[in-house]
């Protein structure tokens, strides 16, 4: 159920920003950085996505998925590599379990949720003309109530 809320996720954000990409000459600016664990340890195969929103009211969606070394490069699809200008919110979705193989802890066990919705992430970070820019980010793990 999660690969497919995932994928549906992205498919809404792809739709959005092929709609926004449509409407004129957007530039993006290179981003890059790395996911980080509290205690420095790499997140991989972490889904990093930046949204913001434009004077228009349209919303424009960059993402990257993290490296071994947990770094990422973004890219915003119908533009190019990097993220439009902007301030943006930031959200960074838990890596999948690898094909055909489920055994293990849960990949959401790795990361608390509120860096997992727009809504409730803490991470924000200011796209400006020009670049490149470099967000390094650490995450906890789920909160314990």
């Amino acid at each position: 159920m999660y690969r497919s809320l995932r994928g549906i996720a992205y498919l809404i954000s792809i739709a959005g920003t092929v709609a926004f990409a449509g409407c004129g000459g957007a530039k993006t600016f290179p981003v890059t950085g790395k996911v980080l664990l509290k205690g420095g340890k790499p997140l991989a195969g972490a889904l990093v996505e930046f949204e913001t929103t434009q004077a228009d009211g349209k919303r424009v969606t960059a993402r990257g998925e993290t490296q071994e070394d947990g770094s990422y490069s973004l890219e915003t699809p119908e533009l190019g590599a990097g993220a439009v200008a902007g301030d943006h919110k930031v959200i960074v979705s838990p890596p999948s379990y690898p094909p055909g193989n489920f055994e293990g802890p849960s990949p959401q066990s790795l990361l608390d949720k509120k860096y997992q919705s727009y809504s409730t992430t803490p991470l924000k970070f200011k796209v400006q003309s020009g670049g490149p820019f470099v967000y390094n980010i650490e995450v906890t793990g789920p909160s314990r109530r």
